[in-house]
């Protein structure tokens, strides 16, 4: 009896914070941005020009109860749905939460965010011409080569927009594109690992 098997399915997740949580959240991350400027900075270990504080997020950090509630939430929901990950993965813990910046033109490199489990992002400030969040995909390109019918998507994109918050695993190479907008993309990023 022939099947088909897909072993390298990849879930991404996308989902959109509740109004009210989502509001209040904005507010926590604005306040902290005016009140935090001088620790956003371009980080010496990003090649984009991407306002963060991703080298003093331990130090300085954006954490709130309410988003590490969200945060908790939408990773549960993401695991139990998504085939990417053992259900019974226990013990996850918020790694690392930052804040980014992008002004008008600015992008962030392609990168992944190897030794964490699930990364992801929840956009704060955003509009349709933000610059899209860009997956490579992980398959080589000798794959390109079998003659697949339909060809190969060699790169998949989000556009973000308010209240959308995005997971997928930690090991993804992805980019953000350019900033085409006005004005500032604010979004926050994270890492969860998973504790043993």
């Amino acid at each position: 009896m022939s099947k088909i098997i897909n072993p390298f399915r990849i879930s991404i997740y996308t989902n959109y914070v509740n109004e009210s949580y989502f509001n209040s959240i904005k507010s926590e991350v604005l306040l902290f941005i005016k009140k935090n400027k001088d620790s956003l900075i371009k980080s010496p270990n990003w090649i984009g020009d991407t306002l963060t504080n991703i080298d003093s997020c331990k130090s300085k950090t954006i954490n709130t109860p309410l988003l590490s509630k969200v945060i908790k939430t939408e990773v549960e929901n993401y695991i139990k749905t998504s085939n990417s990950f053992n259900p019974l993965i226990k013990n996850l813990s918020l790694e690392d939460l930052w804040v980014n910046v992008a002004k008008p033109n600015q992008y962030q490199e392609t990168h992944d965010h190897t030794g964490s489990l699930i990364s992801g992002t929840l956009y704060i400030d955003v509009n349709n011409q933000s610059g899209s969040f860009q997956f490579l995909n992980p398959l080589n390109s000798e794959f390109a080569l079998q003659g697949l019918k339909g060809g190969i998507n060699y790169v998949h994109n989000i556009n973000p927009s308010n209240g959308m918050i995005l997971l997928f695993p930690s090991w993804m190479q992805h980019r953000v594109l350019p900033n085409k907008s006005t004005k500032d993309r604010i979004s926050i990023s994270f890492n969860i690992i998973s504790k043993f």
